[in-house]
């Protein structure tokens, strides 16, 4: 989620604008360095300067049972993206009612 995020803010420069697209990493980094971030978060180790000073943030509170929530943006941010719980629902495909798996997310943005 963290990296889509950042590809789609890369072609969106109103949005985008506190990190050039040539800044963009891979998975596996992006993976590696939200472990280590959770682990420092966990121990109460994390500074400021470590989730400060990007223009979007994802905040997942699915993985607690969330299903659906809306991110307060931190300042000077421009957007927060806040993803909830997946779950099984009902839902219409063709003609037919069947039981897929979906999520929430939604987009929380400052318009100034």
């Amino acid at each position: 989620m963290i990296s889509k995020t950042a590809q789609k803010l890369a072609n969106l420069p109103a949005a985008y604008q506190q990190m050039s697209s040539d800044k963009l990493q891979g998975l596996a980094q992006i993976s590696q360095e939200m472990k280590d971030y959770a682990t420092c978060a966990k121990t109460r180790k994390l500074k400021p300067e470590e989730y400060t000073g990007g223009s979007c943030s994802v905040s997942n509170m699915g993985m607690m049972g969330v299903k659906k929530f809306a991110a307060i943006i931190n300042r000077p941010q421009s957007s927060s993206l806040a993803v909830g719980a997946g779950e099984r629902r009902a839902v219409v495909k063709g003609n037919a009612v069947v039981i897929d798996q979906q999520m929430s997310v939604t987009l929380s943005t400052d318009h100034r």
